[in-house]
């Protein structure tokens, strides 16, 4: 019997869709607090690197961004056609009471692709 669920870990599943424009989605209110393990995000035809025309998938608490992935020039770069991208940033504590939302930033003419995907990966804390 496991006393903590770490091989197990919750998952909130945002389907995003074709964005070119930006686009929030409120995921809840956090009623206990959780550790985010993790952000990954899917393109199924993929979303190219570009110094003006790019996407920033960011999850957000309280209006505060915690994980980031950016398809600008200098950044995490390219999401890969049909890969799973994780976001730098790992094992992010939220507050009970938090908001956590995830935000699809447009810059140009940069655009996530019909059938695109985020996952965040999370453990009660």
């Amino acid at each position: 019997m496991s006393l903590n669920n770490e091989n197990n870990p919750n998952e909130m599943r945002v389907p995003l869709g074709a964005i070119s424009a930006n686009t929030a989605f409120e995921l809840k209110r956090l009623d206990k607090r959780i550790r985010v393990l993790d952000v990954q995000v899917l393109d199924p035809t993929g979303a190219a690197e570009d110094a003006a025309n790019y996407v920033k998938v960011q999850l957000l608490r309280d209006a505060v961004v915690i994980a980031e992935h950016s398809t600008q020039t200098g950044n995490e770069g390219a999401l890969a056609a049909g890969v799973w991208s994780k976001m730098p940033e790992q094992d992010v504590d939220v507050l009970k009471g938090a908001d956590l939302s995830l935000n699809v930033n447009v810059a140009g003419t940069g655009v996530l692709n019909a059938g695109s995907v985020a996952v965040v990966r999370y453990m009660e804390a």
